[in-house]
């Protein structure tokens, strides 16, 4: 993302969108952890990409039309279509995904190579819950998986890009703050690779201070996202129809 502004910047743009651009970077790297997969959409369209962008904006968009809560109602609209649309995308791509990751675990042993990537740290959301068993030694469906991955996916890249827009908005406002956090990220860094860096933010320095107070005053997860959740939880025990669920809830495509 830094290298993209670079070369935005020395092309002459003076303002960016960066709400945007975030956006893409938190799916982005979303991706990566939870399905090991490189999507490169900073650069260049994709389609489950854009069905997720586009499935946040007709949620915000429900959120505000009173009339278009109810489920009957909504799916009749041309949002509703829209909906269900990219909703079959998305849980399409997570499931073939899935599928693959289960067809290549029994013939490698799941013990095996849980602990191969575990050394190597590559181990994904993925494969973390296609390993995991309840007390009786069952495992979770593949329904169940594609809900918490997408669920994952959803509520991870909205509220991480929405903070982090608010960090960036703060310290533009607040130069002398900026290069404090500047001073500490070089320090940091000085002689080490990045991807040698493990440390936990909220917990280090000037940027861990910066990064609390601006999530005491911009709260990413008060928004309709939270409202989405307890929705599809309350669905989730009624037993929704087919066919009627939200991305990353319980239910058919």
């Amino acid at each position: 993302m830094g290298a993209k502004w670079q070369r935005l910047a020395s092309e002459g743009h003076t303002r960016l969108e960066m709400f945007e651009h975030i956006s893409l970077m938190t799916l982005d790297s979303l991706q990566k952890c939870v399905f090991s997969f490189d999507s490169n959409c900073q650069e260049k369209p994709s389609e489950c990409i854009a069905a997720i962008v586009e499935l946040c904006a007709l949620v915000s968009k429900r959120n505000q039309q009173v009339f278009l809560h109810t489920d009957f109602l909504y799916y009749l609209s041309p949002g509703g279509r829209r909906f269900r649309k990219a909703c079959r995308l998305v849980h399409d791509f997570t499931d073939a995904i899935i599928q693959e990751r289960r067809r290549t675990l029994p013939s490698q042993g799941s013990q095996d190579v849980l602990r191969a990537k575990a050394k190597a740290k590559t181990l994904d959301f993925i494969d973390v819950l296609l390993m995991a068993k309840d007390e009786d030694g069952k495992g979770l469906s593949d329904e169940d998986i594609r809900a918490e991955a997408d669920t994952f996916m959803f509520a991870g890249h909205d509220t991480t890009a929405s903070g982090l827009s608010w960090v960036l908005h703060n310290l533009a406002k607040h130069p002398e703050y900026q290069e404090r956090c500047r001073q500490e990220v070089q320090e940091l860094l000085r002689d080490r690779e990045p991807q040698e860096i493990e440390c936990a933010v909220s917990k280090e320095g000037r940027r861990g201070w910066t990064a609390e107070q601006n999530l005491s005053v911009h709260r990413p997860g008060c928004g309709w996202w939270t409202v989405l959740q307890a929705k599809g939880r309350a669905r989730a025990k009624a037993g929704v129809a087919a066919g009627k669920s939200e991305p990353g809830m319980s239910g058919s495509k």
